[in-house]
């Protein structure tokens, strides 16, 4: 049950970073 929770915890945090990658990507793409 500890693992499966971890596992998905990092794939939280995956998607996190992806979303803020793709978020600051656009705010630089807007500013040119």
């Amino acid at each position: 049950l500890v693992a499966q929770q971890k596992k998905l915890q990092a794939e939280l945090a995956e998607k996190m970073e992806r979303w803020v990658y793709l978020y600051e990507l656009a705010e630089k793409i807007e500013r040119q």
